[in-house]
């Protein structure tokens, strides 16, 4: 790491419950040029399987917040959604 990136203040910006769809979220960004920082494991479940809650999140610089969410608002997943982060 060097002294710039130990300085960038990260805001979270979603929560996901499946490693994949977390993977391609955090490429997408990567992709696009933003830096992503992931934290997390596998998401509980309630009975019968089904998603309880988010294990995964991803993180991006502050300066990035309005182009991240762009970016996730295009994405199925987040369509309608109101993401964190700054406004």
């Amino acid at each position: 790491m060097n002294s710039h990136e130990s300085h960038v203040e990260y805001v979270r910006v979603c929560g996901l419950i499946d490693q994949i769809e977390a993977s391609m979220i955090e490429q997408m960004l990567n992709e696009e040029g933003i830096a992503t920082k992931t934290t997390g494991s596998s998401g509980t479940t309630v009975f019968g399987g089904l998603p309880f809650e988010e294990g995964y999140q991803i993180f991006v610089p502050h300066s990035d917040v309005k182009k991240t969410k762009l970016l996730l608002s295009k994405h199925p997943h987040f369509q309608g959604l109101d993401t964190p982060g700054e406004s």
